[in-house]
């Protein structure tokens, strides 16, 4: 009885500490959520003010060129590159080592154990 309360006891605790790890991880993905969604708000409306500047012409020839240029590398790297192949499949395992006793057939033990008792 009290071998299984101890073990009920070492579940309930490991379950608690896995359920604790759980929280903490899902509160900073939460937060790298909320970091990435501002980093995204922030670059959107940078984007739009610069567009902005574009159309009216308020941007001098050399800065719309460095737009296009920084536009190019962000549209880059936005872009999906291809997956790399799978890895190859592991080694397949060694043959089996060959039988060092090679077993004899049945009707062979009968002769060998005739012939150990009768010599």
């Amino acid at each position: 009885m009290e071998a299984s309360l101890a073990r009920i006891k070492e579940r309930l605790e490991k379950e608690t500490s896995m359920h604790i790890e759980t929280k903490q991880k899902i509160s900073e993905l939460q937060d790298n959520l909320e970091t990435l969604s501002r980093q995204i708000n922030n670059e959107k409306s940078e984007r739009k003010r610069l567009e902005q500047l574009v159309a009216s012409g308020s941007l001098p020839d050399d800065a719309k060129a460095t737009l296009k240029i920084v536009e190019d590398e962000v549209l880059e790297k936005l872009e999906t590159k291809p997956t790399p192949p799978p890895p190859p499949p592991p080694p397949l395992a060694p043959p089996p080592p060959p039988c060092l006793i090679s077993v004899a057939p049945s009707a062979m033990k009968v002769i060998i154990i005739l012939f150990i008792l009768l010599y």
